[in-house]
C-alpha cells in the first residue's frame, strides 16, 4: 500500500495514519512524517580538476540541457565538472528512495524545465557545472554534422569566472538557490568550483 501526504510535516511524526479492518472492526494507528525534498546537502562539493572536454550534441531533451531549441541539436564542447548533488528533506536527512526518479528542474525564462537528470534512490543527482562552447547552434538531428561531431576537434576552452544564480526544484519542490557557487576556468583546461 502506498500513502501520499498532501501537506509536508513541520515536525517528525506529526501526522497520524489509521488503518481500519472492516472484517473484524479493529483499527491500528501509527504516527508518520510527510517528507519532501527541501534543501541541498552540506558540506557542498568543491572540486578542482583538469577537464579534457568532450564534443556532444545537446538539445532540450539531453544533458547538459540546451533550453529553448526543442529537439534540434547544438554542437557543444562540454568542459563542465559533473558534480554529485545530495538532496535532503525538511529535517536535514536524505530523502532516500521516496523520490527516486523525480525530475530535477531549473528556471528558463519564466518557467521551470527539466535539466534531464533524475534523483536517485541515494538522494543524489548529477549536475553538469562549468564552461562549455557552442560551435554550431540548432541543427536538425539528421544533419550529418551532428553524427560527425564527437570525433571533430574540440571547441575552445573558455577562460572565465561565472557565478550563476540558479533556483532548483525536485519533483516541483524548491530545494534552494545555488547562488554562491562559482566556477573558474584557467589554462590548461582546469575548472575549480568554490561554493561556501
Amino acid at each position: 500500500m502506498t500513502v501520499v501526504g498532501t501537506t509536508q510535516s513541520a515536525a517528525q511524526s506529526d501526522v497520524q495514519i489509521t488503518a481500519t479492518d472492516t472484517a473484524v472492526g479493529g483499527q491500528f494507528s501509527q504516527p508518520v512524517s510527510v517528507i519532501v525534498p527541501s534543501q541541498i546537502a552540506t558540506p557542498h562539493p568543491q572540486p578542482s580538476q583538469t577537464v579534457t572536454g568532450v564534443n556532444v550534441a545537446i538539445n532540450a531533451c539531453k544533458s547538459p540541457v540546451a533550453a529553448g531549441i526543442g529537439t534540434n541539436d547544438s554542437l557543444y564542447t562540454d568542459y563542465s565538472i559533473h558534480m554529485t548533488i545530495t538532496v535532503w528533506d525538511q529535517f536535514g536527512t536524505p530523502v532516500g528512495d521516496l523520490y527516486a526518479g523525480a525530475a530535477v528542474l531549473e528556471p528558463y525564462q519564466s518557467i521551470y524545465i527539466p535539466i534531464n537528470q533524475s534523483l536517485t534512490s541515494g538522494s543524489t543527482y548529477t549536475d553538469p557545472f562549468g564552461p562549455g562552447y557552442i560551435s554550431v547552434a540548432s541543427l536538425p538531428q539528421n544533419d550529418p554534422r551532428v553524427a560527425a561531431w564527437p570525433s571533430q576537434p574540440l571547441g575552445p576552452f573558455p577562460i572565465t569566472t561565472q557565478t550563476p544564480t540558479t533556483p532548483v526544484q525536485v519533483d516541483g519542490f524548491p530545494i534552494g538557490t545555488i547562488s554562491t557557487r562559482t566556477w573558474t576556468s584557467t589554462s590548461p583546461n582546469t575548472v575549480t568550483v568554490t561554493w561556501p
